[in-house]
């Protein structure tokens, strides 16, 4: 394991998209130094994209304190799988960044 990589920007990588993303999420599941991870408009999408950086966060020696998932398109069902258990089992997150995700509110009425 990389003892000394703090930072990882793969910003702009359009082509990296869900599958490179779960790749690169199952080499760094179990990474205890990272502490930034930029992956802006990397063409992240759904439940795939949002579980697989979620199992990231699930670690529990994850020392994650800024993620960045700018211009992604995670939508409802990616915040979800990214938030539980991610987020919920979490405690060195600190910055997260999701605009531009196609994430919107839905009123109870209209599930």
């Amino acid at each position: 394991m990389n003892r000394s990589l703090v930072s990882l920007n793969l910003d702009f990588n359009a082509t990296l998209g869900t599958e490179g993303v779960i790749a690169l999420c199952h080499g760094l599941r179990t990474n205890s130094t990272l502490k930034k991870i930029s992956l802006k408009r990397c063409n992240i999408t759904g439940r795939a994209g949002g579980k697989a950086m979620g199992e990231i966060l699930s670690f529990p020696k994850s020392s994650l304190s800024t993620l960045d998932l700018t211009g992604n398109r995670l939508n409802g069902d990616g915040l979800h799988a990214l938030c539980f258990p991610g987020l919920l089992q979490n405690i060195s997150l600190v910055t997260l960044h999701l605009p531009d995700n196609n994430v919107h509110d839905t009123p109870a009425d209209k599930k």
